[in-house]
């Protein structure tokens, strides 16, 4: 199985689809780059290609005021998992209750907005098993082991830094293959 972990979307999303059946790519992490109305149309085409292909969206919040809340897209997708970049970043508390609300909202930890204190909070509140790990470097990070590093001090167990750092989205992934 081939997976694209990081493919940022632009212009036809047609030819992505079949672009990815050309290589044999199996799955991908869409990231919609360019889509500032997460309930508008554009992110609604895009949900529903990630609910046929029944993968993931990865997604940024608070770009815009459009961008700033989630709740109608994840309400209207709900076979559709989501994973938010940089927990939300300024709409981190709203994101965490989306978390809590939904079982298909992940959350991202990408970025140096993505502090340790924030770390802990959502493990206390959503656990690890709501958490994704990512680093987003060269953009908002200059090296993978600052995010590792965060990770690896968390106060959880060893198999709950696991499912952070890989078995979380590794399962995601694999309910895609179905």
């Amino acid at each position: 199985m081939i997976i694209d972990g990081h493919h940022h979307i632009e212009g036809d999303y047609g030819y992505i689809l079949r672009r990815m059946n050309e290589l044999q790519i199996d799955k991908t992490v869409l990231v919609g780059a360019g889509v500032r109305d997460l309930s508008g149309h554009k992110m609604a085409r895009i949900c529903e290609m990630e609910e046929e292909k029944n993968v993931p969206v990865f997604f940024h919040q608070g770009l815009t005021p459009e961008s700033s809340d989630a709740r109608k897209m994840v309400k209207n997708f709900r076979n559709v998992t989501f994973i938010v970049a940089h927990a939300g970043v300024q709409c981190f508390y709203d994101v965490l209750d989306l978390a809590m609300a939904y079982d298909n909202v992940f959350i991202d930890t990408s970025s140096y907005i993505v502090t340790f204190r924030k770390l802990k909070h959502l493990c206390r509140k959503i656990g690890a098993k709501k958490i994704v790990f990512g680093t987003d470097v060269p953009v908002m990070s200059n090296d993978p082991s600052e995010g590792l590093a965060k990770i690896r001090r968390l106060p959880v167990s060893e198999s709950n830094k696991e499912l952070i750092l890989g078995k979380n989205l590794w399962e995601i992934l694999e309910r895609s293959k179905k």
